[in-house]
């Protein structure tokens, strides 16, 4: 987590409780103020100058082109693409796009924490991206309770598993 929400769900606050009915009444004492970008909807307009910038934190290390909202850039060529248009009777070049598409994952979108034999806190966290929450984890950090849980409702199933 850090001071900018770049899409809806996007997660905003985590609680740590003794139990799942603390972390339940500290969750829903949060409240969280919103600066509001201008919505872009489409690639292209991300991509223009003057478009509001996501990746502009401090710890936002690592972006292809912050400065138009590039995250990340791959170019993959296989075989020959001029020859295969050479050799073609007929190209199309047309664009396509299709609806959002849930990727899957296999991991949970929790965070999971517990205390190890040595009274360390071990998180256990899935993130995809792990340049946002590189500033926000503790170190040396030491816990009481030793579960922790984010603002999320796989969280609270989690934090519930982990007391069984």
């Amino acid at each position: 987590m850090d001071n900018k929400c770049r899409f809806v769900g996007d997660r905003v606050a985590a609680v740590a409780a003794d139990s799942l009915e603390i972390a339940e009444e500290a969750l829903a004492l949060i409240e969280v103020e919103y600066e509001e970008l201008e919505p872009v909807f489409e690639p292209e307009e991300a991509w223009q100058p003057g478009a509001p910038i996501i990746h502009d934190q401090p710890d936002s290390v690592g972006i292809y082109d912050a400065k138009r909202n590039i995250a990340a850039h791959l170019e993959l060529t296989v075989g020959n693409p001029d020859r295969g248009f050479q050799e073609s009777d007929i190209v199309m070049e047309r664009e396509y796009r299709t609806q959002f598409a849930q990727h899957c994952a296999i991991e949970p979108h929790i965070t999971i924490c517990s205390l190890d034999e040595d009274d360390r806190l071990v998180i256990r966290i899935a993130r995809r991206f792990l340049f946002t929450c590189a500033e926000s984890s503790p170190t040396n950090c030491k816990s009481q309770s030793g579960v922790c849980a984010s603002s999320s409702q796989e969280s609270a199933a989690a934090l519930a598993a982990s007391r069984k």
